[in-house]
């Protein structure tokens, strides 16, 4: 291994204030920079935990076909154009629901859920790609209706539990909703872990904790362009590196030809607001470790 990469690699994470970066291959740890233990704001990586809250449900056949129309759960949703938008369209981003990439009028929102719900849409379902918070906020609640116990709950049952991850806190709405689309305060350590879940295969430990079978699904390619989106996770190539991404350059990656399982974090609350930030990203380091 590379100590001018390591050093770089220092070099980055000083220039840009990231609070954490944490690589690990196998369950050696390559490098270690800031505070452990720190729960950090994951912003969209919250999305993907949901992608794998979603395999859970399709595991269990509590949701048997993902393109089960929405309305099934919300008969809100039971009118016009509304009625096509399936599951597949909140996972592959295109409901066609407006969306304000902002997140402002989310987080004005009492009800997230509802605000979902009474959105407009500005293209029809599946006709178009656009990453879109609204209609992923939708999510818990959606999970919620299907298995009738909260989210939370469930992701502590099927994911959190299983791989002793302690560590995080959920940002909600007014009214209690956990937001699907960005909220989830971890700390890397406990990011790492949902890396090497997936590096195995699905396995922690002696435990399958969710199929070969979806993590393939939830990792193959349904849009173009770099990176391409898979079912709210996101795949590089060349070389082949799945992510969990979120706003200021947070990032897990899993490096799978060379085992490595990458955090980097960055401390909003820490740096003033007028302080500028230039998002680094490390992946380009990490691959020549």
């Amino acid at each position: 291994m590379s100590i001018k990469i390591l050093e770089k690699l220092q070099e980055q994470a000083l220039a840009s204030n990231l609070a954490r970066v944490l690589i690990q291959r196998e369950d050696e740890i390559l490098f270690n920079w800031g505070q452990p233990d720190t729960l950090l704001q994951s912003y969209s990586i919250t999305k993907s935990i949901f992608g794998l809250a979603i395999g859970f449900l399709w595991d269990q056949k509590s949701l048997k076909d993902l393109h089960t129309p929405i309305y099934h759960f919300f008969p809100e949703w039971d009118q016009g154009h509304k009625r096509e938008i399936t599951v597949w369209h909140l996972l592959t981003h295109t409901s066609g629901l407006q969306d304000d990439p902002t997140y402002e009028d989310i987080i004005r929102a009492p009800d997230s859920v509802q605000l979902t719900l009474c959105a407009e849409l500005t293209n029809l379902p599946g006709e178009k790609y656009n990453y879109n918070n609204k209609a992923t906020n939708l999510i818990p609640a959606l999970i919620e209706r299907i298995v009738e116990t909260s989210s939370e709950n469930f992701i502590n049952n099927y994911l959190f539990n299983p791989l002793d991850i302690k560590k995080f806190e959920w940002r909600k709405d007014v009214v209690g909703n956990i937001y699907g689309a960005s909220g989830l305060k971890i700390a890397a350590e406990e990011l790492i872990k949902i890396g090497a879940l997936i590096l195995a295969n699905g396995r922690w430990k002696d435990h399958q904790v969710i199929s070969q079978e979806w993590l393939s699904l939830m990792t193959t390619k349904t849009s173009i362009g770099t990176p391409a989106c898979g079912l709210l996770w996101w795949i590089y190539e060349d070389p082949l590196i799945l992510a969990a991404q979120g706003y200021l350059g947070q990032r897990l990656y899993i490096y799978l030809e060379k085992r490595l399982i990458a955090v980097q974090q960055y401390d909003r609350d820490e740096i003033p607001s007028n302080q500028p930030h230039n998002v680094v990203d490390l992946r380009e380091l990490i691959t020549q470790l």
